[in-house]
């Protein structure tokens, strides 16, 4: 029962990534910064953004086997705004 319930909750985690994709494209869009301890928060406004209808990027937008600390560079240089999402846990990490 309980594997169940963890299959039922690892479900509703991929869903809701694919329900809040990265934006991937040339048009201007927001980065998001957050910390990983902080993440069901942080995807709450990532979500929040995109219905308003902006266009977000986020860290999920990473690709399997990319360089990590390049990819993000890589975004960080192009967006229109950064938006760092503070939290403790955030200031230390």
């Amino acid at each position: 029962m309980r594997c169940d319930k963890l299959d039922k909750e690892a479900l509703v985690m991929n869903e809701r990534r694919i329900l809040i994709a990265p934006y991937e494209g040339n048009a201007p869009f927001i980065f998001v910064s957050y910390s990983h301890r902080n993440r069901d928060d942080a995807l709450s406004i990532v979500e929040r953004l995109q219905k308003d209808g902006y266009r977000v990027w986020y860290d999920e937008g990473i690709h399997p086997g990319s360089e990590w600390d390049e990819y993000i560079a890589q975004y960080v240089a192009n967006c229109s705004l950064f938006l760092a999402l503070l939290s403790e846990e955030y200031l230390l990490s």
